[in-house]
């Protein structure tokens, strides 16, 4: 395609059509001028020119009027319920939002009572636990002073045993004493020995 060959653009004013042609000089189709095509639309402008007014007829109340029917019937099918659901959603939203205000409310409250709970239960286990702390303490110091008492009254017993068998031997010992010693004179001089 040559750049000299454009195509046509063809726009309508009025009743007459001016074609753009390769030359670029606009020409006019004006069905009413005697030469056709070869008027030129600088000729043809000031015939085409009048004044033109929309009537106003009885269409366009009946336009009107549909167009408000409508706006009446899609507001009442689907403008209004979708508002309402639209509502209903933000109320739902808005309930949702004020019950988890609630429970996290009801949770802290929950969790401090909980906690309370637990700090009085372990200070109630601290104390049961010091109270057998010191009630052991106090039986381990029973027994001790009981088995300390125990030992004390067996090595005394153990002690005056002894005693007596010392004593005892002893007496025995002193009675046998003359009579072993001169059977041990005997024995080293060989001999019997008077008494």
């Amino acid at each position: 395609m040559k750049p000299t060959d454009r195509a046509k653009i063809t726009t309508t004013v009025g009743e007459s059509r001016t074609i753009f042609a390769a030359d670029s000089r606009p020409r006019t189709l004006d069905p009413a001028g005697p030469q056709g095509l070869n008027t030129p639309a600088a000729e043809v402008s000031g015939r085409g020119k009048q004044a033109r007014h929309m009537d106003l007829d009885v269409t366009w109340l009946f336009q009107l009027g549909l167009f408000l029917i409508c706006l009446v019937g899609l507001n009442g099918m689907i403008l209004k319920p979708f508002l309402r659901v639209l509502q209903e959603r933000e109320e739902k939203i808005e309930g949702a939002r004020a019950a988890v205000v609630e429970l996290t409310k009801l949770g802290d409250t929950d969790m401090e009572q909980y906690q309370a709970r637990m700090r009085r239960a372990r200070r109630e286990a601290e104390q049961e636990l010091e109270g057998f702390k010191t009630k052991a303490r106090d039986e381990e110091r029973r027994l001790l002073a009981e088995t300390r008492a125990e030992i004390a009254q067996a090595l005394n017993q153990a002690r005056g045993e002894v005693a007596e068998a010392e004593l005892e031997a002893r007496q025995n010992l002193s009675k046998d004493t003359d009579s072993l010693a001169r059977h041990l004179v005997s024995k080293v001089l060989g001999r019997e020995v008077a008494a």
